[in-house]
């Protein structure tokens, strides 16, 4: 297992199992389909989908989770109040934006 986002594919190549993810909270389906492709054998397919999330990934750790979570799931529509609590503190509208830039490649809204 791996906890370090952008290194799934990676890992899996080293014999890796699968990965605990915080940006599973978000494009989970595309992880999975990643490792599914990888255990079928299809390791390009594998390839290929962290490629495509791996800006999402980036953005997510650009501040302390769970703030980019809590702020990507509100964009989603779950509407969890995506405020953090003290000593944490919300995301930037920057960041925000970069974050919605890459979930519309995954979602429409």
């Amino acid at each position: 297992m791996t906890g370090e986002d952008t290194n799934i594919f990676i890992n899996l190549c080293l014999g890796g199992n699968g990965t605990v993810a915080a940006t599973g909270h978000v494009v989970g389906k595309k992880i999975k389909e990643m490792i599914n492709k990888y255990k079928a054998g299809d390791i390009i397919g594998a390839r290929g989908i962290q490629f495509d999330i791996c800006t999402l990934q980036k953005y997510m750790f650009k501040a302390p989770n769970p703030a980019p979570i809590k702020a990507a799931l509100d964009i989603l529509g779950l509407n969890l109040g995506g405020k953090v609590r003290l000593p944490l503190v919300d995301i930037n509208d920057d960041i925000k934006k970069l974050i919605k830039s890459e979930l519309c490649k995954f979602y429409d809204f």
